[in-house]
């Protein structure tokens, strides 16, 4: 009996080490539970930002204007769009929504945070080594795309321009035009402020060939947009198409100059990533189970009051701007690997819990099979023995207190009928050691697998 005490203790002692290894890891931040969602953090002076809700294929394009970054200097923003004018619709906001979520990236290291808490508990003589730390992530708000240049006179051919729509909101003027001149959209830019050289020529020839529209930006009243308690406008531009779209041929005038642009999609998309932005791009995804806005927003997020499950892709580009060969298009199917990550994510709980009933059953199995192995009675039954667990480890010891694991001749059993005598297998001890120290180092084998996920 010393003797299995002794072993008991010893391997006690090896889960334990076992057991608080992975909390070790928490201090590089690879396994977490709780995180605090906070509105992602606001992007670098000069980075292009953008918005884009897809719904019953009509694309809702968001781009910001941040206003304390205007310094008296002529802005103009351009923005092509592969829509017929009569189709688009524009609108100006004073600021900008606050995304929120946490990444689903994570999922692995939340079921794996989950799982050793739950099997730390069941174990019971490992809950003064139970320790959850707290993460929180961030990301991003939203600045502006603008193209700064001195204005330049000219004539404009106005009677080839058409002007379907006109903004004036917040001291900046917005107008939606179409044409199929190239000349007359030249100089409709010239005249706004809009430098056109060689390269921004063919830029605008390739767009007037493919028959899109354009939305035009300028600063009409700076003293009223300067004061604005929002650093940031929004510039809504509302167009069917059947992908997703957002435009980043007009930035590589820029050259060698670095240009990033951030780009968030309502929903779990698939961006159509091209060679040349290949090396530079990053697609992440975010979740929140709930998010709330200002009803001011309320179009831009299909007239809803809040959306449930808020899933959101973060596309970071960050290239040099001549990389800007195409513009971007994205697909709206959501990538396999994503809605498995959702799903993990979404269900932790049930996902560890589901683990700690598995890896229960399979080290009593295992267990069994090691310390009863001479026994000639089937151990598949010691499988389902390890339910027990869900009830601690000391719901599992009682249990087998009373289980009969040992066979004795019947003289013998007849012989001390009635006396009150409990025949007791020493090995059970061994079984309830070795099912502890089995099951804690198959969850964090398991957990693991979740972190590197």
């Amino acid at each position: 009996m010393k003797k299995a005490l002794k072993l008991f203790l010893a391997v006690q002692i090896v889960s334990i080490s076992i057991l608080a290894f992975p909390y070790q890891v928490n201090a590089d931040g690879s396994i977490y539970m709780y995180r605090s969602d906070l509105e992602w953090e606001k992007a670098s002076e000069g980075e292009q930002i953008a918005y884009i809700n897809y719904e019953d294929g009509i694309e809702k394009l968001l781009l910001s204007v941040k206003t304390e970054q205007i310094n008296g200097s002529k802005l103009v923003w351009f923005v092509p769009v592969p829509s017929n004018p009569n189709n688009v619709k524009v609108d100006i906001l004073d600021e900008l929504p606050y995304l929120q979520g946490n990444s689903i990236s994570r999922a692995g290291g939340d079921i794996a945070a989950a799982n050793i808490l739950i099997a730390t508990l069941s174990q019971v003589y490992t809950i003064p080594f139970c320790a959850v730390p707290l993460f929180f992530i961030s990301g991003g708000k939203i600045t502006p795309m603008y193209t700064d240049s001195n204005l330049v006179g000219g004539n404009t051919s106005k009677d080839l321009i058409t002007v379907y729509q006109e903004i004036n909101k917040y001291g900046i003027t917005t107008e939606l035009i179409g044409t199929k001149s190239k000349e007359a959209l030249r100089e409709y830019l010239e005249k706004k402020g809009f430098k056109v050289n060689e390269s921004n020529n063919k830029i605008l020839s390739d767009y007037v060939d493919k028959d899109y529209s354009y939305v035009v930006s300028w600063i009409t009243d700076t003293n009223t947009l300067r004061s604005k308690k929002s650093d940031s406008l929004g510039i809504e531009i509302d167009f069917p198409t059947d992908d997703m779209y957002y435009p980043l041929i007009p930035t590589s005038v820029y050259g060698e100059n670095k240009v990033p642009a951030t780009i968030y999609v309502i929903g779990f998309v698939s961006p159509k990533i091209f060679k040349e932005i290949s090396q530079g791009t990053s697609v992440s995804y975010f979740y929140d189970r709930e998010y709330y806005f200002p009803i001011k927003f309320s179009r831009f997020f299909g007239n809803k009051k809040n959306i449930k499950d808020l899933k959101v892709t973060k596309i970071d580009i960050d290239t040099e701007a001549k990389n800007y060969t195409s513009d971007l298009w994205i697909n709206k199917r959501t990538p396999l690997k994503v809605l498995i990550l959702y799903f993990l994510y979404k269900y932790y709980i049930l996902v560890s819990i589901i683990q700690f009933i598995v890896i229960s059953c399979i080290s009593s199995f295992l267990s069994a099979l090691i310390v009863f192995r001479k026994e000639k009675y089937s151990k598949l039954k010691f499988f389902f023995w390890g339910l027990w667990n869900i009830l601690t480890l000391i719901g599992l010891t009682i249990a087998t207190i009373f289980l009969k694991t040992k066979t004795y001749d019947k003289n013998v059993l007849e012989s001390v009928k009635g006396q009150g005598i409990i025949f007791w297998d020493k090995r059970k001890i061994l079984y309830i050691a070795l099912f502890s120290f089995t099951s804690i180092l198959l969850n964090v084998l398991v957990d693991f697998f979740w972190i590197i996920l």
